[in-house]
């Protein structure tokens, strides 16, 4: 998933965390690690969440964006669920995590944007 920890202003984030994708069915591509030991990751399947690019308001100042991977249960195909806008705004990660039983994280990023 992706996560605006940000919104709407970063003085003021009330909105925040906003999800800006959730994706199921990750997996390593086949060509495995590349020189500099990075493996691409292969979706098998459509995101639950379709991705909605940044775009923090201008009088905000830099929003920060986080990315997070954890592995997936096994057998678990999809999520089951509709994520309109409405249900981004303050996501409630720790619910997420817990309602599909997701394991440890196993990898990471972040990059500031506005």
């Amino acid at each position: 998933i992706s996560l605006d920890l940000d919104a709407p202003l970063t003085t003021f984030p009330f909105l925040s965390p906003i999800l800006h994708i959730c994706r199921t069915g990750l997996s390593c591509a086949d060509a495995g690690a590349d020189e500099q030991g990075w493996t691409r990751l292969a979706a098998i399947e459509q995101p639950a969440a379709q991705w909605t690019p940044p775009k923090p308001p201008r009088i905000s100042g830099p929003h920060r964006y986080v990315f997070i991977v954890w592995v997936q249960p096994e057998g678990m195909m999809g999520w089951g669920e509709d994520v309109g806008l409405g249900k981004r705004v303050r996501w409630d990660l720790e619910g997420f995590v817990k309602k599909l039983g997701l394991g440890e994280i196993v990898g990471g990023a972040w990059f500031v944007c506005g």
